[in-house]
């Protein structure tokens, strides 16, 4: 089982419940100055690529060995 966002629960979960953390400020962000962009008539941003870290937590098995 994997998780979306990080949210505080997920390391509390027995077993802790891995998960992706997103930078959601810088999403919420970048999507408030595409929009007043595209209302204004102004020039839209370039497309941005955002960093997510994957947290590995108590539901991540490790691999078999070979």
């Amino acid at each position: 089982m994997i998780g979306f966002d990080n949210l505080d629960f997920c390391a509390h979960l027995p077993p802790g419940m891995t998960t992706i953390d997103v930078p959601a400020a810088q999403m919420g962000a970048g999507a408030a100055r595409h929009l007043v962009a595209r209302l204004s008539g102004g020039i839209e941003p370039e497309y941005v690529e955002l960093e997510a870290t994957l947290i590995l937590r108590g539901t991540t098995a490790r691999p078999p060995k070979a």
